[in-house]
């Protein structure tokens, strides 16, 4: 335990413990203790702190019980410090001081950052979410990295260990497990090559019997873990016929182009420029639109790197993103 200077003590912790808990120490009185040694008045100490002088004086009464000293005498001279109380002047200075800068903010500096943050995402968190604040990343903070981890089962868990600092995702966040930022909200689509035979009448929604008929290119981020289009169809989903499963959302419009198969993926996904001969049309009505978020854990709430970060990605997301 740091002791600061002028006051000896070979209590322990526990010791000390047992003497604030008997003394029902206040640290207002403290407060008011260091007012009235440096002003040696009543009256000074209660215009200084804000309050009435019966409220110090009673402050000064709780003082002198708590210490069993004197404190403050009267002379011909005015009020004077007992030897007990010029002791305490200069820890009790010390111990202002140091609570001071315990509870102040401290500057946050993001170019002073020599860290790598760890973001769990998929291709799609990575194009939709840190692509577009790359530059102003790099900018603000050029000794950082960000690093983009693998979706894993245990996710959350790595998020209270501190192996990672953040998860954009998709999915439903559990607030009673993490802290989240709404990012975003975006429209799924079916795509389908350009003279995919379900074209024909040329719908602009796919209807169900039609999305049931057709063969599936289906999406699963994880291992073991199901695809969020059979969750929304229910029980419909056994009818579906998936003959590829990819965790890329990038890559998987490729399987598109020499087959019938149809795939469901988030409108932004769809970039004309890079998916050609590709085409899209609204999914059943069972197919809702999907919220993004950003997570993370009780550890980095207050952690001023990370929700540094949160805020730039969160303001670069809403600026690029679907619904902007």
């Amino acid at each position: 335990m740091m002791v600061p200077r002028g006051i000896k003590t070979s209590a322990s912790n526990q010791d000390v413990s047992a003497v604030v808990q008997s003394r029902s120490l206040d640290l207002n009185l403290l407060k008011a203790l260091v007012v009235l040694l440096h002003t040696k008045s009543v009256t000074g100490a209660a215009r200084k702190l804000g309050v009435s002088q019966p409220a110090v004086s009673r402050s000064l009464a709780q003082l002198r019980n708590l210490f069993q000293d004197q404190l403050l005498f009267r002379t011909n001279r005015g009020m004077e410090l007992t030897r007990r109380a010029e002791d305490l002047l200069h820890p009790l200075q010390e111990w202002q001081e140091l609570t001071c800068a315990l509870l102040a903010r401290p500057e946050f500096n993001p170019a002073a950052i020599h860290r790598t943050f760890r973001i769990a995402a998929t291709d799609f968190g990575a194009v939709s979410v840190l692509a577009p604040a790359m530059a102003a990343f790099h900018a603000a903070a050029p000794h950082a990295r960000m690093e983009m981890v693998a979706f894993s089962e245990n996710m959350t868990e790595r998020l209270k260990t501190g192996d990672l600092d953040l998860i954009i995702t998709g999915s439903p966040p559990e607030f009673s497990a993490t802290y989240g930022r709404h990012l975003f909200t975006d429209q799924c689509v079916c795509a389908m090559r350009h003279d995919h035979p379900l074209l024909a009448e040329n719908p602009e929604q796919v209807p169900l019997e039609e999305f049931l008929r057709w063969p599936h290119v289906s999406i699963v981020i994880e291992e073991n873990s199901v695809d969020p289009i059979n969750r929304f169809i229910g029980d419909y989903a056994s009818q579906r016929q998936i003959i590829a499963v990819t965790p890329y959302f990038r890559g998987a419009t490729h399987f598109l182009a020499n087959s019938n198969a149809i795939l469901t993926l988030p409108a932004s996904m769809v970039q004309p420029a890079e998916t050609g001969g590709i085409v899209t049309r609204r999914p059943p009505s069972l197919i809702p639109a999907f919220d993004y978020w950003m997570l993370w854990n009780e550890r980095n709430r207050r952690d001023y790197a990370t929700q540094w970060l949160v805020d730039l990605l969160s303001t670069s997301a809403s600026a690029h993103s679907p619904d902007a």
